[in-house]
């Protein structure tokens, strides 16, 4: 029925099958557990890996009948020969009284303290017992040594036993998976609920328990506050140390303690836990229910903390010995006091004239007037000191710069492209000297764009101030797109933002996501789930939302009713409100109820600024999404439109239409979309086709239009229009006082509202 053996050893198992001349003497024998013993399947032959006990079973073939016998096994006879001995501890500190426990790592696996001889090389500061329990006596280090009782081998390690002063530290749990104020403790196993102010843990479960975040030194006394619920639980509260909190199987415990069914909600305290040979460590609380339910509270700890030995200081230096300051500006004062570990650092400062110089008990300086003054530093321990020379100047005042660097941005487009912004660089000088580097994101496009066709002056603004850089748009090249549009809204609130917004303080994000669109924003915060925006803070979007049609305000109630809300649209980014006017100002917030700003055509970046009160709110933004038409045939329209007009303006008045001209604006015309070029035929473009039908029958130049221009009305037309009476111009240009080119006679085109 059972079998011992050591590690090692061998033994044969035998099986008898019954009854004896059964035809089928088939059987099988298995282990248990392979890590302890070893059975070969139809020998039986047993052999012992490890210390511990496992079961070996026999199964027969025929009617699958079983039988088991028990095989323990254990440490060979004699000394074992340490093949390692590893002390894991580094080298530590011990309070005079405080202990603790060494960790060793042996091999072979089955090699155990009993192998092992501890010593110290000064009994009188530190001893150690035969289980590795070393003890603080008197201040001083000393050397722990363990040696292999068969071998040479041997490790060690140095303890410094110092001073201590009487610590007490409370923790107090706040959740159900022991979180603690001051500190959270390691769960490993939570509690099923947190009520009545702590960890509850309730019966039927296999309880609770904890570890400390942190080990303490030479513990004089734990104390845990607890209470039952109504019905008056009942159970016992364990408190362990433990010298690594990642090995709960090696822990000493310090004392048990009963609860029983009296006191019920109230909380109350146990009597205390005192430890007696092991003293420092992690604390582990372990609570098991036999009655309803036991809350843990808090735990009291009182313990000693390690004190160096006081060292004095020696002298004080400041890492300069002069420094030059504008009115107005400040400068925290730099300094060493020697030596670098010396016990009290603590320091005081003076200024040698206050109204030119002030000093702050942390070393800033504020610089107040135009003059010199002295700046001394001053030890608590010696009265050692050093001194700064302050020389306070007038500010330079500088004239605010904003220069493009346009180097590696692309400076050709095609019609309705997207600006290259990512490679336009800028740098902002402001008044006080300070620069600051931008990116084409960081500017807001006052004029300009791609939407006109030849060259086009970008200009854009910073900090009231502008700047230009010259691109060309050309038809050639540009394509509609396809695409299906459809109406989407994006909600930004407290709960849906990357990274995830405080409850408690609010922030300022150069980045934030809100679904799949990054924002940039200024005091923000959680509110109840809802987005909080402090009063001057502001929110816009630096990715484009294609064609915002509104924007839907939802207050919160019991937010602030009176923030003022400033909105602002356009077709870029806007970082910055210079040049950029308010669309439509909300001056209410009152909770519970809502607003909606109607954005303008083409507006595909907003900006909301708050002022006044804090705003508390549901931002809704309904916008397009998917493949945008980059741009339609009557844009397309408008801008050749505006092309030859202007192109053609110059030379038209002096009657010298150039060639080179007319091949640009064939060009630009072969290369529009079909329908752009049969909106240019209809009657919505009548002065266009007027010089066009012009210049081609006075200089015979290429038809492309195909209006098949080729004499009849058209050219009657032509001849008429060119042809007026001089005398009559030369009378109606005389009586006005006004001289004038006699071929200035195009007009205007009255653009369209489309």
């Amino acid at each position: 029925s059972s079998l011992n053996l050591a590690i090692g050893e061998t033994a044969y198992l035998t099986a008898n099958i019954i009854p004896s001349n059964a035809t089928n003497q088939d059987r099988i024998f298995i282990s248990n557990d392979d890590n302890i013993a070893t059975v070969d399947e139809d020998s039986g032959l047993v052999r012992g890996i490890n210390i511990g006990t496992t079961t070996i079973g026999v199964l027969t073939d025929d009617g699958s009948f079983e039988d088991s016998v028990t095989v323990t096994v254990t440490k060979p006879s004699g000394e074992v020969t340490l093949t390692s001995l590893d002390i894991q501890d580094d080298n530590f500190s011990l309070a005079i009284g405080g202990s603790k426990t060494l960790s060793l790592s042996l091999a072979p696996s089955y090699a155990t303290l009993d192998d092992v001889i501890f010593s110290s090389s000064d009994s009188s500061v530190a001893s150690v017992n035969s289980s590795g329990l070393v003890s603080g006596l008197k201040k001083g280090t000393a050397t722990i040594t363990a040696s292999a009782k068969n071998g040479s081998l041997s490790d060690s390690v140095i303890v410094s036993v110092g001073y201590s002063e009487s610590q007490t530290l409370t923790y107090t749990f706040t959740n159900s998976t022991w979180g603690a104020s001051p500190t959270s403790w390691t769960n490993k196993k939570a509690g099923a609920g947190y009520l009545n102010s702590g960890v509850q843990v309730t019966t039927g479960s296999t309880g609770a328990n904890a570890i400390s975040p942190r080990s303490f030194e030479n513990i004089s006394s734990l104390v845990v506050g607890y209470a039952t619920n109504t019905s008056k639980g009942a159970g016992t509260i364990n408190v362990y140390l433990l010298d690594n909190p990642n090995n709960t199987s090696s822990r000493t415990l310090i004392d048990s303690f009963s609860v029983t069914t009296a006191g019920g909600t109230t909380k109350r305290n146990t009597t205390p836990f005192i430890p007696e040979t092991l003293k420092s460590g992690y604390v582990q609380i372990e609570v098991s229910v036999t009655t309803n339910s036991i809350y843990i509270c808090d735990i009291k700890i009182e313990y000693e903390e390690l004190i160096a030995d006081p060292i004095a200081v020696s002298g004080v230096e400041f890492t300069l010995s002069s420094l030059n300051l504008t009115i107005g500006n400040t400068s925290q004062l730099a300094y060493q006091v020697l030596p670098n570990d010396a016990t009290n650092k603590n320091v005081s400062f003076m200024s040698s004239n206050s109204t030119i110089a002030s000093v702050s008990s942390t070393g800033l300086v504020s610089a107040l007037k135009k003059g010199s003054a002295t700046i001394t530093i001053t030890t608590e321990d010696g009265d050692f000191t050093d001194t700064i020379l302050l020389t306070v100047n007038e500010p330079i005042s500088y004239t605010p710069e904003l220069n493009l660097d346009d180097s590696g941005f692309k400076k050709s487009y095609t019609f309705k492209e997207e600006l290259d912004l990512a490679h336009l660089s800028a740098s902002y000088k402001a008044s006080d000297g300070t620069i600051t580097q931008l990116d084409g994101n960081d500017l807001t496009l006052v004029s300009g764009g791609t939407n006109t066709l030849g060259p086009v002056t970008l200009i854009f603004s910073y900090a009231s101030l502008s700047a230009s850089v010259n691109i060309t748009v050309t038809n050639v090249g540009a394509t509609q797109g396809s695409g299906q549009l459809n109406d989407v809204s994006l909600t930004l609130n407290g709960t849906n933002a990357d990274p995830s917004l405080s409850t408690g303080s609010t922030s300022d994000y150069a980045s934030i996501a809100f679904g799949d669109f990054e924002f940039s924003g200024k005091g923000l915060r959680n509110y109840n789930g809802n987005l909080f925006i402090s009063s001057s803070g502001y929110i816009y979007n630096k990715d484009p939302l294609n064609d915002i049609a509104s924007i839907e305000m939802n207050y919160v109630t019991g937010g602030s009713a009176a923030a003022v809300q400033d909105f602002r649209f356009a077709s870029s980014v806007i970082s910055s409100t210079s040049g950029v006017s308010v669309f439509k100002n909300l001056s209410t917030s009152t909770g519970g109820t809502t607003a909606t700003v109607t954005a303008p055509s083409n507006s595909d970046y907003f900006r909301i600024d708050i002022s006044n009160k804090n705003l508390q709110a549901t931002i809704k933004i309904n916008f397009k999404s998917g493949e945008i038409l980059k741009f339609s045939a009557s844009e397309q329209a408008d801008a050749y439109y505006d092309y030859f007009m202007d192109l053609s303006h110059e030379e038209c008045l002096i009657y010298d239409v150039k060639l080179t001209t007319w091949n640009i604006l064939k060009t630009e015309y072969q290369a529009m979309v079909a329908e752009g070029k049969e909106l240019l035929s209809s009657s919505a473009y009548q002065d266009l086709l007027e010089r066009y039908i012009l210049i081609v029958t006075k200089y015979g130049y290429e038809d492309f239009l195909g209006l098949n221009i080729s004499g009849g009305e058209n050219k009657n037309f032509v001849s008429s229009f060119m042809s007026p009476s001089p005398i009559l111009l030369i009378t109606l240009l005389t009586i006005s006082g006004v001289l004038v080119s006699m071929n200035v006679i195009f007009l205007k085109k009255k653009r369209k509202d489309n």
